[in-house]
């Protein structure tokens, strides 16, 4: 992969132009893009553009205490930081839901309605029901100005509990009410919340979803996206690259841009050539466009950090769409193709053991020893077989380690001596882990909102460069090839049948394997917990929690001495 070179920029001033990458897996395959645009440079940041703010809290009974008192000094500080020129609205609701000052009217943002109105959220407290319903009316009965950017932050602990309670006629409700581009951006506290509510809401509209989960603080969360939202630079983008065929952006619709952040667009595109990259949006009641000049290549040297970006951010997208709307084979059948290629695990993939040949062949993988695009090979087993061990293996993983993917803590060594070096990320495992049934059906608790998170976060994703250097699913060392299952680096022979010796690492066992076996050792840098095939029906399991201290001669002569079945 190439960048560009030699772009200008078409307009009144010349400005520094946006970042553009490409990569191209093959010349069988579509080209890939990568651009990243920073507001700041696009729009003078002094030109800041009057906007609306509506602020709906929730102040049900299960509010009360530490919840309510940081939602309160959350909603002060960003009153505070209102602007003269900009309007406000807020929307308190629990079994009913009452409105600041006249109905249905912004109200100005001089500092004696500000002083007022922070009066008035300090006298809030929790009790009744949820009344989300109500709510919404009040939200979307606020007179709209075209010239100005309007905001609605929507803060709520509970599901709807009063007057309207179906998800399906909320949703319907936000999505035909919402014509006149009101951005929604929902705040779920704790994990009682509905989240497929709080992200159709949130999708529906341009907005996002943030999940603020128990022990963490509102506050902190909602006046950082706040301070975030304060200059809005460039609103309603469009992109258009009329040069290249089959063109796919992600994310689909673009997000505002706001002073000081960066918006990242991943896609891919057919044919080659020269051609302008178009992006158009709004700066108040004037429609701006920012032309550049581009070429996308048929053939090019690859950045393989472009092709993980673009597969999480469409896989994110794609989940997101069946979670919120229902599974189709054409949706699900993408997600299992672009999964299977660059190894990122979702509800339909399991990365302890990957498909069979026929599937590959069927989602249009190539399994190869050298993957297209730099991507690592991929074990394949024969079908009965990779069902057989899939269960085995997670069953005994699941016993001997626990909770799998939990943190690895600290841990004592012998003093005067250090453990093999383990890079940062080599932990981090990406994709969505979750059961498809739990994926298609959970709305509230625990494992929904983590599902939300997870989804939000391959849709954000952005350098995988960066946050994953190291850090694939799939690693070879030596003659073993190992893949990352939970946070566990797992021979990708290992069938749980295995007789399985347990060192702790870090302990004299542990250094003891590591000098008399320097193909360990090298397995060993991947991380604190592994799991590798030692002969046959032997298998050596190193974890961060418990396990031998010491190995004697027979013990470790017996590790590498094949049994019987």
């Amino acid at each position: 992969m190439t960048v560009a070179e030699g772009q200008t920029v078409m307009g009144p001033r010349k400005r520094r132009e946006p970042k553009l990458f490409y990569a191209e897996v093959n010349l069988d395959e579509p080209g890939l893009f990568l651009i990243l645009i920073s507001p700041a440079v696009e729009i003078d940041a002094d030109r800041r553009v009057p906007r609306d703010v509506a602020f709906v809290l929730d102040t049900s009974g299960s509010m009360k205490g530490e919840k309510i008192e940081q939602a309160k000094k959350a909603l002060a500080f960003c009153i505070g930081k209102l602007a003269a020129a900009d309007r406000f609205a807020i929307v308190q609701f629990s079994t009913i839901a009452q409105a600041f000052g006249e109905e249905g009217r912004w109200t100005r943002a001089g500092d004696e309605h500000k002083r007022a109105a922070r009066d008035w959220v300090g006298g809030f407290e929790a009790a009744g029901g949820t009344n989300i319903g109500e709510a919404l009316e009040r939200v979307f009965a606020l007179p709209v100005d075209e010239a100005r950017p309007a905001t609605v932050l929507f803060l709520t602990d509970g599901r709807p509990t009063v007057n309207v309670t179906d998800i399906e006629a909320l949703s319907k409700f936000v999505k035909d009410n919402n014509k006149r581009n009101l951005r929604v951006f929902t705040f779920g506290v704790g994990d009682d919340v509905n989240t497929h509510l709080l992200d159709r809401m949130s999708d529906e509209t341009g907005g996002l979803p943030e999940y603020v989960r128990p022990g963490e603080a509102i506050d902190g969360k909602v006046t950082r996206l706040f301070s975030k939202m304060s200059h809005p630079v460039l609103t309603d983008l469009a992109l258009e690259i009329p040069g290249v065929k089959g063109l796919e952006v992600y994310p689909p619709q673009l997000p505002d841009l706001f002073h000081g952040s960066q918006v990242v667009l991943a896609g891919s595109y057919e044919g080659a050539g020269d051609s302008v990259v178009r992006l158009r949006g709004r700066v108040g009641e004037k429609q701006k466009e920012f032309v550049y000049e581009g070429t996308f290549p048929k053939q090019t040297v690859d950045r393989p950090f472009i092709g993980p970006v673009y597969a999480h951010r469409k896989i994110g997208y794609l989940l997101d769409q069946i979670r919120l709307h229902g599974e189709n084979k054409e949706l699900k059948d993408e997600v299992i193709r672009l999964s299977l290629a660059y190894g990122i695990e979702t509800p339909y993939t399991s990365y302890l053991v990957l498909e069979n040949k026929e599937q590959y062949r069927e989602y249009g993988v190539a399994v190869t020893t050298a993957r297209p695009g730099g991507r690592s090979p991929v074990p394949v087993m024969e079908p009965k077989a990779a069902a057989e061990q899939r269960s085995k293996a997670a069953d005994r993983l699941e016993r001997e380690f626990g909770a799998l993917g939990r943190p690895p803590a600290a841990a004592d060594t012998p003093e005067g001596a250090g453990p093999p070096e383990v890079p940062p990320s080599t932990a981090a495992v990406s994709g969505l882990r979750a059961d498809a049934d739990a994926f298609k059906e959970e709305q509230t608790g625990k494992r929904a909102v983590e599902i939300a998170q997870e989804i939000q976060r391959l849709r954000q994703a952005e350098n995988f460069a960066r946050d994953m250097r190291g850090a694939q699913n799939v690693q070879q060392r030596g003659k073993q090839q190992l893949v990352n299952y939970r946070g566990v680096w797992v021979d990708e022979r290992f069938g749980g049948t295995e007789r399985v010796t347990k060192v702790r690492w870090g302990s004299n066992a542990y250094f003891r394997l590591a000098r008399e076996r320097p193909d360990l050792r090298d397995i060993f840098t991947l991380g604190q917990q592994v799991v590798v095939v030692t002969a046959r029906n032997q298998a050596l399991l190193v974890d961060i929690e418990g396990g031998l201290e010491e190995l004697s001669d027979a013990h470790v002569k017996e590790l590498f001495t094949d049994l019987e079945p």
